[in-house]
């Protein structure tokens, strides 16, 4: 069963089968988004895929973290293909991220041909490095190896603080 929801800057779209529910959310999270409209369908396994959110406002903010914070109520949801935009604010406020746990997500790089980049670092396959703050490497279509576009301590900070809190 599939239900979309459209808030002013964004849409919701929830898939929902027995045991797995996902929600999809594209666009900017702003006063538009109102975490009392999204059902909060309680499912053993919960992910959402965060790769089409493009920024948030500030009232959206926190419209995001009541809806993460009524989410998690009942498990414990997991990201998937967080976007730089998510990243960037949840490394700024870590409540965004209530306790989920970010699966993948996608990262800035650059390449001294021009090419800019956002690439998809799941975390399992890059925990060593993340938790060490170091960019896992990733070559450009050129040959050339990309380089990470932002500062790594700050940008994978979140992944760090959860596998501190895990550990």
């Amino acid at each position: 069963m599939s239900q979309t929801i459209n808030f002013n800057s964004c849409q919701l779209v929830i898939s929902d089968s027995v045991d797995r529910v996902e929600y999809s959310i594209q666009g900017k999270i702003d006063e538009g988004f109102s975490a009392k409209d999204i059902p909060c369908i309680n499912r053993k396994h919960i992910h959402l895929n965060l790769k089409a959110i493009s920024n948030f406002t500030s009232s959206g903010i926190n419209q995001w973290i009541t809806f993460i914070k009524k989410l998690c109520e009942s498990a414990q949801p997991v990201l998937d293909e967080c976007s730089i935009s998510f990243m960037d604010h949840a490394n700024m406020l870590p409540r965004v991220l209530g306790s989920c746990t970010i699966r993948s997500f996608l990262a800035p790089y650059e390449c001294e041909c021009g090419i800019s980049a956002a690439m998809l670092i799941v975390v399992d396959d890059h925990r060593t490095e993340l938790t060490q703050n170091v960019a896992p490497s990733f070559a450009c279509t050129c040959g050339n190896m990309l380089m990470f576009d932002g500062n790594e301590e700050c940008f994978f900070s979140c992944i760090t603080l959860a596998q501190s809190d895990a550990g």
